[in-house]
């Protein structure tokens, strides 16, 4: 048997070793690579952002003309189809661009409130781009996300999710304030007067 102040001293030891450990090993963090953009991509994607229509003061209001598309679930890509229904909507507003136009980016009922915030932000902003792409101009259009505030369907089925993940194209008008009703009462009165 050991004695006692072996154990002390081997005891000691285990501690000793508990305490101070291994060494930790060195790990190297080697750098992610960003996706090269040019300045030119920077400075276009800038513009963007920066020249988006102001929506105080507006009305939004959807017309047959312009067709909302479909998403796949968890995506803001645009599939073909939607392509070729944003192209149609593209070819009537840069025959009218008198428009200012709002796309509206929706999602079904799954996932949180900032989630899907997120999610139908970026889906608006992939149809907003595309438009650009066709030729609206930037300063014409702004985007605006619901999340899944608005579902066109209340059904959880698969079905009716699918009608939910969508983006609306709007057109925003200016809205009229009480006193330009009011002045336009009391101009048309005075012109009935004449």
């Amino acid at each position: 048997m050991l004695s006692k102040n072996s154990l002390t001293l081997l005891y000691i030891s285990f501690l000793t070793l508990f305490l101070t450990g291994c060494p930790k090993k060195i790990v190297k963090k080697t750098p992610v690579p960003q996706q090269e953009t040019t300045e030119l991509e920077d400075e276009q994607e800038d513009a963007m952002e920066s020249d988006e229509l102001d929506l105080r003061d507006r009305d939004l209001v959807q017309i047959p003309e312009l067709h909302a598309i479909q998403f796949d679930f968890d995506s803001s890509d645009l599939s073909n189809e939607a392509r070729d229904v944003l192209t149609a909507n593209a070819d009537y507003l840069n025959k009218h661009k008198d428009l200012d136009v709002v796309v509206s980016g929706h999602c079904d009922e799954r996932g949180t409130v900032s989630y899907n915030l997120a999610l139908g932000q970026k889906r608006a902003m992939s149809v907003r781009n595309y438009y650009i792409s066709l030729g609206v101009e930037a300063n014409r259009s702004a985007t605006l996300s619901y999340g899944k505030e608005q579902p066109l369907c209340m059904q959880s089925t698969d079905v009716c999710m699918a009608k939910n993940r969508r983006a609306e194209t709007l057109l925003a008008r200016k809205k009229e304030t009480a006193n330009k009703k009011k002045n336009l009462k009391d101009a048309e009165s005075e012109e009935a007067k004449k």
